[in-house]
């Protein structure tokens, strides 16, 4: 395929730059193969990348991530709620949306905002409007418990909802500490309603029915792992012993439990807090072999085709956890999918060269342009058969490149 493309751009240069005659006018290309000539250029560059060793740069690393988090800012509607899926291509919105993968875009943007990015006041001013949408879609479970519903019309609250905001809302006040009192009562309805969803064996209820006398004891490996990681950063927030006896129990629960993909990135994000606030062998441990099964099983997912950020996102947690702790071959491995899982995806990240886009069916290509440019640019497309641009991959790949940056590669986020 691309011997083919190469081809066909080898002899497109030559009639669009090369005289037809001395004394006769230069052919003129139209403006299609012009932009038809550059999306295969892009295409060719694009896999090209796919094939290199070497880590992304920090100032590649940086603009991503800045144009990644502006995508999101974009999508945020006036009440705060964020516009979930965009075809950029068409300049259209699918009606969906998951309330989880809301309360996540708030977690990554308070991620963002927390290592002080050089917009700062632009994201704060994001995070603000969110933190006042969820809380307005919020309902009082107990006395002091509070959960966001799915909806502002539904009685049904997820766990992961409510964590990942109690998540974004501690990032927020750990960037403006002097607003702690402001949001005292959400931080702790929130909290209070985890505790309330944490069972005797430690796991947690994935929903809550406001108002029903009935509660399902279902799990769901996500939510777990989700609320663990709120329950760490609220323990990193304000030591509470109520708080790290729950955080021992839900990791003692989860520990024992079969690995499961739901539950990887979730549990070595709330592990590489707990461990740096917290130091057990048993969290490092747990982490690289939790990590040794995840890539073993993940080694056909890094192919360029299809976002892979979560996955990714996971193992930047892990590699936090696990840096010091393994072998340095060993750890150099892992380091290398990271790597890699870094350059494929922001291959599909939009940027001002995808004006113009060649997708290919078979082997037939087609060439899409954006209409709305400004606001396709920056977000991840979902896969090249499936060119939308989701919420939830753009949150998970901004959050990877984060990590991976600030965390891993101690490099600032600003570069002044």
């Amino acid at each position: 395929m691309i011997k083919i493309i190469s081809l066909f751009l080898s002899i497109s240069s030559v009639l669009i730059f090369v005289p037809i005659a001395e004394a006769a006018t230069s052919f003129a290309p139209s403006e299609e193969l012009l932009t038809q000539v550059h999306a295969l250029t892009q295409f060719v560059t694009r896999e090209k990348e796919k094939l290199m060793a070497t880590p992304l740069t920090p100032s590649e690393l940086r603009n991503s991530i800045e144009s990644g988090t502006k995508w999101l800012m974009n999508a945020q509607e006036p009440n705060g709620h964020f516009r979930y899926e965009y075809i950029p291509y068409e300049n259209t919105y699918r009606e969906d949306d998951n309330i989880v993968r809301q309360t996540g875009t708030l977690y990554a943007l308070g991620e963002v905002l927390k290592k002080k990015s050089t917009n700062a006041a632009e994201v704060e001013s994001v995070v603000v409007r969110a933190i006042s949408y969820f809380k307005s879609i919020t309902e009082p479970t107990t006395e002091s418990g509070r959960c966001v519903l799915n909806t502002s019309v539904s009685r049904t609250c997820q766990l992961g909802a409510t964590s990942l905001a109690l998540i974004g809302l501690l990032d927020y006040l750990e960037f403006k500490p002097e607003k702690k009192a402001l949001y005292k009562n959400d931080v702790e309805g929130y909290l209070t309603f985890i505790l309330e969803q944490q069972k005797e064996n430690g796991g947690f209820r994935n929903k809550y029915r406001v108002g029903s006398s009935k509660q399902s004891d279902a799990e769901s490996a996500f939510s777990n792992g989700e609320a663990l990681l709120a329950l760490v950063r609220f323990y990193e927030y304000e030591k509470q012993s109520e708080v790290k006896t729950a955080i021992d129990d839900a990791f003692i629960y989860l520990k024992a439990k079969p690995y499961e993909t739901a539950l990887y990135l979730w549990i070595t994000a709330a592990l590489k807090d707990l461990h740096r606030i917290a130091p057990n062998d048993e969290y490092v441990e747990y982490a690289y072999d939790f990590t040794k099964w995840r890539i073993e099983g993940g080694a056909g997912y890094l192919t360029g085709l299809r976002n892979t950020c979560a996955y990714g996102e996971g193992v930047a947690s892990a590699l936090s956890i696990l840096e010091g702790e393994i072998a340095p071959r060993e750890y150099a491995h892992y380091r290398g999918v990271l790597d890699r899982s870094n350059r494929l995806n922001r291959g599909l990240q939009i940027n001002s060269k995808d004006t113009v886009r060649v997708f290919f069916s078979s082997t037939t290509p087609s060439f899409k342009k954006l209409e709305n440019p400004e606001r396709a640019f920056g977000g991840f497309l979902t896969s090249e058969k499936e060119p939308t641009e989701r919420i939830d991959f753009t949150q998970h790949c901004v959050s990877m490149l984060l990590q991976t940056l600030t965390d891993l590669d101690t490099t600032s986020l600003n570069s002044q």
